[in-house]
């Protein structure tokens, strides 16, 4: 950032500041390429953590938005939105909120988890982040995290020097028959016949990917459970992914707002709920108790517990991946 460009920055602040009489806070870092970093502004602190720097187009990124604030200062997350600087948003997941006991007091703690799938291969940038808070009628700000690059390749080979071949354009290189010439009668109820045709499969087509993309979820959210098998002793990012991927699966086939609901509410609710019943409700506020008793009140879990919970909320998701989307039942 050059000399004159801070000149102006200060400038302007100090004229937004004099002019309205409030206290404006405003973090603003240099775009990093790091998959992990920290911001502060005023009374909180926002951490933006991505689980890698770079993936492939089958697989998806997650992105973890954790941001802790001093007791009783408003804090508003970012609006959650299709597209998240050119990947597609899959889920965004807020943790319930937590208030965490430290040496000057308490602290919300706010955690948001995104989960993102890329399209097609290239750089892309995840986007800065705007975390808004208000601590007073006077005071308030803005944290702003930094872009960070990510980089998506393809599943296809990359051929290097005298390997490279063009693509071969197939049977197009043939000689080009010209169409027979019809009546403009003809032609209007071929095109007719042709848009009925599209409407009808595109919409069978429409909702057996949609079927499809539900089943694939649960899927990948089976393999990222069963990948914890091998984790050992659980850490935060442990802890916090299998709580979240019971939560995303149950939101998936049974409740849709299992992913905010608190554990007592969301028990309650598939308690009452015929598809998945009063046994398991419980079974999966234990599994839930423990897992937020361990990543948010500091309650030590052993490798032994942890394993448990693993194979539990594995074969729940199994269940769950048996069971018709939501989409499905509404139909």
């Amino acid at each position: 950032m050059s000399k004159r460009w801070k000149s102006r920055a200060c400038l302007i602040v100090t004229a937004l500041v004099i002019a309205s009489g409030e206290t404006i806070c405003i973090a603003v870092p240099a775009i990093q390429a790091a998959p992990e970093q920290t911001v502060s502004a005023g009374p909180i602190e926002a951490s933006l953590k991505l689980d890698r720097a770079s993936l492939n187009v089958a697989e998806s990124l997650m992105a973890t938005l954790t941001v802790k604030a001093a007791s009783g200062v408003r804090v508003s997350l970012p609006p959650v939105e299709a597209k998240l600087g050119g990947f597609t948003v899959i889920s965004a997941v807020n943790e319930p909120l937590r208030t965490v006991a430290t040496g000057e007091g308490e602290e919300q703690l706010i955690v948001r988890r995104y989960t993102l799938e890329p399209f097609l291969p290239g750089d892309y940038n995840f986007p800065a982040l705007e975390i808004r808070w208000q601590k007073s009628a006077a005071e308030s700000g803005v944290a702003r995290t930094a872009e960070v690059k990510v980089v998506v390749d393809s599943l296809l080979p990359k051929q290097t020097g005298a390997e490279a071949k063009p693509l071969d354009p197939g049977t197009i290189r043939e000689a080009y028959t010209p169409p027979v010439e019809r009546g403009a009668g003809a032609i209007w109820v071929g095109i007719a016949i042709g848009f009925g045709a599209a409407v009808v499969a595109g919409a069978g087509i429409w909702a057996s990917s949609r079927r499809r993309q539900s089943a694939d979820r649960i899927a990948k959210l089976l393999g990222r459970v069963q990948s914890l098998r091998q984790a050992g002793a659980p850490n935060a990012d442990s802890l916090h992914e299998l709580a979240g991927a019971l939560r995303e699966a149950l939101a998936n086939r049974v409740d849709p707002r299992a992913t905010t609901a608190d554990t007592g509410e969301l028990v309650e609710r598939l308690g009452s709920t015929a598809a998945w019943g009063d046994a398991e409700a419980r079974r999966v506020g234990e599994v839930l108790g423990a897992l937020d008793a361990a990543r948010f009140g500091g309650m030590p879990m052993p490798a032994s517990e942890f394993g448990r919970h693993v194979e539990t909320v594995a074969a729940m998701l199994t269940k769950l991946g048996a069971m018709p989307s939501q989409l499905e039942v509404r139909r």
